[in-house]
């Protein structure tokens, strides 16, 4: 070995023999100092074997106890989005629009509770109302149905016409004592606009009493008046089922709008017509003749010329054409179909034609009408679809529409966008349309037509409410009603409308084919539109059938197809 490597050799075996007491040092000092913490541990603890502490005579005050946490806030949920119109029920939907003014003042009935204190305090005089009358200015003519009463309904829209139509029935009437009249007025709030409403307008038509016939009719009740503010006004279908609460049994119904005038002797004309049909369940209908806008205003005697030429004009009570419904035809609501009626004139005939189609402008039947087919309270907004659901309605519950005889009233026609008088659907109209809509769906399933126009529609969206009461009814089927007034049922509108069945193989869609059928020359038939028979072992329902001589019609006039061989008459 080297020197070197011998050094590092000895070194090496010194510190062999070093390394046993290093590492029993170590493990008494790692013991040394676990026992001192120990110890210490021990003392702070007061454990036995501790050192006693010196104690100290005066008293520890108790610590107070910590306040109580303040329990958590709770987790924060993100905001609900609100619902849109189309999340709503067709209920939520007329809920929420009518909360959109609720809180509004609705129109003041202070001018007409005024009027009504001058008309009583006047017909208190002993001298008869009809003594007040010009010679030879009332009719003579003939009526044997002094004890039969006619229940005029009409709702209004801001009408400025609607107390001279009230008065002008009055004055006009044979026997004003048995008109009763029931208004639905839509008018702003407050005692604004006086003249628009039914009873208060007819100061500013500066009515005398008790020389004018409405004063006995105001100052007994028969003038009788709901008022709504005309921003929370959801459509004709609703209004006119407001007017029809005021119904008392009286034994014929009219339904008017809110701007006629009456032919001389109105209420003698309407019911011989009606008796000459002979049919208990007659609903004579059709457009009215037209005044224009220079004969508006007036209380209907002939007084005053120069300031109301109205009071001068009197519609003709025979006439050669009257207007009338031959067909109707498909528009597009949102993603299905209405039907818009087409206005023209029919030819007048001595004895009155059946037709297919009501007409809201003038209707006259037996009051048991609104009893049983009522205006449906639950279509808001609805407007096309008026006249289908009230025609098909009660065309199922065995009455038939007929065409006028002779002309009752005159009607003022406005142009579309006239400031004459306002209409409900410039007011909100993008957020009311959904719930015409779903009001249109309404209609299509109680006619029982909703598979083929609306199928996707849930009916839980829809509102179901008196379902029983607006129903159609047990005399006749209404799918019959499309056939035998020739209206296609399809889902298409405009330029899409497809070609119906009997068109030539050729034919291409376009918007001649969205009219129906055009029924001008079968209402020229003898009775017109051929008669339906109702079902078997539905006579005795109310109201029920009564036989005449003319009515049931022979059967020569009947209308049958293979699934109506069960009906009788």
């Amino acid at each position: 070995k080297t020197p070197r490597l011998k050094v590092i050799y000895k070194k090496r075996k010194k510190a062999r023999k070093a390394r046993p007491w290093v590492c029993l040092l170590g493990v008494a000092a790692v013991i040394y100092v676990a026992a001192l913490v120990v110890a210490q541990r021990r003392a702070s603890r007061g454990v036995r074997g501790a050192a006693p502490k010196a104690v100290d005579p005066t008293p520890t005050p108790r610590a107070e106890p910590p306040p109580p946490r303040a329990p958590p806030p709770p987790p924060q949920t993100p905001p609900r989005r609100p619902k849109q119109m189309w999340d709503m029920t067709a209920t939520e939907m007329r809920e929420h629009l009518r909360s959109l003014h609720s809180s509004e003042p609705g129109p003041s009935d202070y001018y007409a509770k005024q009027f009504e204190a001058y008309a009583k305090k006047a017909t208190t005089t002993t001298e008869p109302f009809s003594s007040f009358f010009q010679k030879g200015e009332r009719s003579t003519r003939e009526e044997d149905e002094a004890s039969s009463s006619i229940f005029v309904e009409t709702a209004s829209y801001r009408d400025p016409e609607v107390a001279s139509t009230v008065a002008r029935a009055y004055a006009r009437a044979l026997r004003p004592e048995r008109v009763y009249f029931g208004v639905h007025a839509q008018n702003v709030g407050g005692d604004e606009e006086p003249e628009r409403d039914p009873i208060g307008g007819l100061s500013s038509l500066n009515v005398s009493c008790p020389r004018h016939p409405v004063c006995a009719a105001v100052a007994e009740g028969r003038v009788r008046v709901s008022r709504e503010l005309w921003k929370l006004a959801e459509g004709p279908t609703v209004a006119r089922s407001h007017a029809e609460k005021f119904y008392r049994n009286e034994t014929f119904v009219m339904g008017v709008d809110s701007h006629c005038h009456f032919v001389q002797d109105w209420d003698a004309v309407a019911i011989r017509m009606f008796r000459d049909i002979g049919n208990d369940h007659a609903i004579i209908t059709a457009y009215p003749e037209a005044y224009t806008a220079a004969f508006q205003g007036g209380d209907g005697l002939g007084d005053d010329t120069q300031k109301a030429p109205a009071n001068t004009f009197r519609p003709p009570i025979d006439v050669k054409q009257i207007g009338c419904i031959p067909r109707t035809r498909r528009v597009n609501v949102h993603d299905t179909v209405s039907f818009k009626h087409d206005m023209r004139t029919c030819k007048v005939s001595f004895s009155a034609k059946r037709v297919a189609f009501f007409a809201a402008g003038f209707s006259f039947a037996r009051g048991h009408r609104v009893l049983r087919v009522p205006y449906d309270s639950h279509t808001p907004y609805l407007f096309d679809g008026e006249e289908l659901s009230m025609g098909v309605r009660a065309w199922t519950w065995g009455y038939d529409l007929y065409q006028p005889t002779k002309n009752v009233i005159a009607h003022l026609y406005i142009p579309s966008g006239s400031t004459l008088r306002p209409v409900f659907w410039t007011q909100e109209w993008g957020q009311r349309w959904p719930c015409q809509y779903r009001s249109l769906c309404r209609v299509h399933r109680q006619l029982q037509i909703h598979h083929y126009l609306t199928p996707k529609v849930s009916p839980d969206v829809l509102d179901l409410e008196d379902w029983n009461t607006f129903a159609v009814g047990p005399r006749r089927d209404p799918a019959l009603f499309f056939q035998w007034a020739g209206v296609d049922l399809k889902n298409d509108w405009g330029d899409n409308c497809k070609p119906p069945p009997h068109a030539p193989p050729d034919a291409k869609p376009g918007r001649a084919h969205c009219w129906s059928r055009d029924l001008s020359n079968a209402y020229t038939a003898d009775g017109g539109m051929p008669y339906v028979p109702w079902h078997e072992g539905t006579d005795a329902l109310f109201p029920p059938l009564v036989k005449t001589d003319s009515y049931p019609p022979p059967t020569s006039q009947h209308f049958y197809t293979s699934s109506s061989s069960s009906s009788h008459h």
